[in-house]
């Protein structure tokens, strides 16, 4: 068992409850938020896909790893906000 609980540096209003929510489900799969049909972060990688994680190179991220991932219906949109320009900033999860 065990694993871990991955966050994007670039989704700051990723709250504690939902990190909390996300681990209480944690089992032998993925698990990750749901916000209006969008999976988000955090997402809890179980230690069964260590193996896999290493294998990736470049640029791939870990999304086909999450094929079988279980979706936690999230209503806050922090979980799918990511902010990529300084512009970015001002936009404010209701």
């Amino acid at each position: 068992s065990g694993g871990m609980l991955v966050f994007l540096g670039d989704m700051p209003y990723v709250s504690e409850k939902a990190a909390r929510a996300v681990l209480a489900q944690a089992g032998e799969l993925p698990v990750a938020p749901s916000y209006q049909g969008q999976r988000g972060f955090p997402v809890f990688l179980p230690a069964s896909l260590r193996p896999r994680l290493l294998e990736l190179r470049g640029d791939v991220g870990a999304r086909d790893l999450l094929s079988e991932c279980v979706l936690i219906p999230w209503e806050e949109p922090g979980v799918v906000l990511d902010l990529d320009r300084p512009e970015d900033l001002e936009v404010k999860p209701s």
